[in-house]
């Protein structure tokens, strides 16, 4: 993924490029600075995989591809809306559980329920994790010149931000953490506003502080 990334970059011959990440399209945002840290010139984070830590969340829905029978039974836990606004199913995504129906449920829910190519394709991933390269992500971030900011929903029960916070001192090229209190993991979904206070006048520094150049792009991750 993050050779193809790049490869696209190259291919547009982008010679200053901020990227924008969210959950593990922050980690492959990572992976993609790392290898072309000449190019990247700012990274926004939000809520992404963390070095060290593995969310129980993950490591429970790992446990339960690998039963048999554990992904149907998963499948028909979903179509219950009690089950879906719990812990167990997206409860920790938003501050306000009623954003859980509604577009959410239509865009993201209900091709899960109703599709098994779709469905299909989201548990592959749970069997393709490779823990590995998240904890290998600090030496990942060490090699990132560019100047990163992370944006935190503060009360992500996935991403910890007492553990974002551990990571500022890994990157090459600084970082710095802002927080959005009542935010979840979908900070971006519920306070883009917030989250564009932040943003904005962070990446508007960063391409400043290079020459201008026909050559700049924005490449958002998620």
């Amino acid at each position: 993924m993050r050779q193809r990334c790049a490869l696209v970059i190259l291919r547009r011959a982008l010679s200053s490029l901020a990227l924008v990440g969210h959950d593990s399209g922050g980690s492959v945002a990572r992976l993609v600075a790392a290898e072309i840290p000449e190019q990247v010139s700012a990274l926004v984070l939000t809520n992404t995989e963390i070095p060290g830590h593995e969310p129980w969340q993950i490591l429970l829905l790992r446990l339960v591809a690998r039963t048999p029978g554990g992904l149907s039974m998963l499948r028909a836990l979903l179509g219950w809306r009690y089950f879906r606004h719990s812990a167990l199913g997206f409860g920790g995504c938003f501050s306000q559980r009623c954003l859980l129906d509604g577009e959410f449920h239509e865009r993201f829910v209900r091709p899960l329920l109703e599709s098994r190519a779709a469905w299909s394709g989201q548990t592959r991933l749970l069997h393709a994790w490779d823990w590995d390269v998240v904890h290998s992500l600090d030496k990942t971030q060490a090699r990132i010149t560019a100047p990163a900011m992370l944006i935190w929903g503060k009360n992500d029960p996935f991403f910890p931000f007492e553990r974002a916070r551990g990571m500022l001192g890994q990157w090459g090229g600084g970082a710095e953490l802002r927080l959005i209190e009542r935010a979840k993991l979908l900070v971006h979904e519920e306070f883009p506003d917030a989250l564009s206070e932040f943003a904005v006048p962070f990446l508007e520094k960063c391409f400043r502080r290079r020459p201008a150049n026909i050559g700049e792009g924005l490449m958002a991750l998620e």
